[in-house]
């Protein structure tokens, strides 16, 4: 019975600490490791004392999420009751998926849900701590698309009888510009032909660019040395932020050499060219 009691209490202290660490990565928010040590002490601690505990049912289901919110109210201190609400419900929902991941690995050993043989404590651990690391890739694939989403644009781009509505990414590392410091964003091959359908690919090929509004070649630094861009402009671009419009008249844009791949768009817009943005 003594090595049972140990084994339970190191197994959920283990389980706790990595709930609540996934957790705090949820929240966005650097856990108090004291905090979360002691915490997951208490959780072990309390998982001693199912066994001794004569309830069932509603009972002792409403008793394990008074104990979790116990846990969740040491392990997070915090003066907004809601914030602390949404910790807690945080944790019942990482729990939820760990209880998932330890059913599925008893169903694969065993064939069954029912617990009649229990796993060791080890494998459970070791399984658990491969989960967690799966979901914290997850979870900073999510927040770092978050952010990055937060720079892409709804944008409107007119030439003549054409316009074109597609994405823009706000780079602001792009500080492109011409010898009269005129910025300039950045623009896929595959959106200069749809603004620029009579151009064709041989007039690209030749420099025979007098069919484009200011065209022009500048001289950009890349890592090698220096490069030509073509530049040129089209009647106007309108920018989408999800809550204002912004109308830039005549902006250029340089065609790029390389593919763009922020997050699918088409062009790398210039901060110095979105004016309030």
């Amino acid at each position: 019975m003594t090595i049972y009691f140990e084994d339970t209490f190191i197994e959920n202290f283990f389980v706790t600490y990595l709930i609540l660490h996934i957790v705090f990565l949820f929240i966005q928010e650097k856990s108090n490791i004291p905090r979360r040590i002691f915490s997951s002490f208490v959780g072990g601690g309390f998982a001693l004392l199912y066994p001794i505990i004569s309830l069932s049912g509603i009972l002792l289901f409403s008793l394990k999420i008074l104990l979790g919110y116990i846990i969740t109210i040491v392990a997070y201190k915090t003066n907004s009751l809601k914030r602390q609400l949404f910790f807690f419900c945080m944790f019942l929902f990482v729990t939820a998926i760990y209880g998932g991941v330890s059913l599925m690995i008893h169903f694969s050993v065993y064939g069954d849900f029912l617990g009649h043989q229990k796993l060791p404590s080890i494998l459970i651990v070791g399984l658990l701590l491969i989960t967690t690391y799966f979901l914290k890739q997850v979870i900073s694939r999510i927040y770092q698309k978050t952010k990055l989403n937060s720079f892409v644009y709804k944008i409107t781009i007119t030439n003549g009888k054409i316009k074109v509505k597609t994405n823009g990414y706000l780079d602001t590392g792009n500080l492109l510009c011409d010898s009269n410091n005129c910025p300039i964003s950045l623009i896929n091959y595959k959106l200069f032909s749809q603004l620029n359908n009579s151009f064709d690919i041989k007039d690209l090929l030749q420099q025979n660019i007098g069919k484009l509004k200011n065209g022009r070649y500048i001289k950009v630094k890349t890592l090698t040395g220096f490069d030509s861009v073509l530049v040129f402009s089209v009647d106007s671009l309108e920018v989408f932020d999800g809550k204002d419009k912004y109308f830039i008249d005549s902006p250029s844009f340089a065609l790029s050499k390389v593919k763009i791949t922020e997050l699918g768009c088409d062009v790398v817009l210039n901060p110095r060219q979105i004016k309030g943005v």
